[in-house]
């Protein structure tokens, strides 16, 4: 199953002193790019993934763990952490639960081959 996230080494969530796994990117054309999760930028942090399906994450291990379980298609919440900077500066952090369908790994470049592939016929 694929939910195309890149996780943030976890050094980084244990030297900021952040419970969760902090999302370093998302993959173009990914479920988790079209249910809006946000990556890392310009060294600020984006999502952090606290839970999946009811279940607290500590490390990425907990994701494969439940994905393993899953196939695409099937829809996975997950708990999110996303952080916004108020007017005054100050900093806030919202609770969000996203369902996400799982999506099946495509290598890249695997859609222009198909297309060539169907061309040829």
């Amino acid at each position: 199953c694929f939910l195309g996230i890149t996780f943030a080494p976890e050094g980084i969530s244990q030297s900021l002193r952040i419970s969760g796994i902090v999302v370093f990117d998302t993959v173009k054309d990914s479920p988790a790019e079209a249910a809006g999760i946000r990556g890392m930028k310009n060294g600020t942090i984006g999502d952090v993934i606290t839970g999946i399906d009811g279940e607290k994450t500590k490390s990425s291990a907990d994701i494969f763990r439940v994905l393993d379980k899953r196939v695409p298609g099937e829809k996975v919440a997950l708990m999110l952490q996303r952080a916004r900077r108020q007017d005054d500066g100050s900093v806030v952090s919202n609770d969000l639960v996203m369902n996400i369908t799982l999506g099946t790994v495509r290598p890249p470049g695997m859609e222009a081959a198909q297309k060539a592939a169907l061309s040829e016929r």
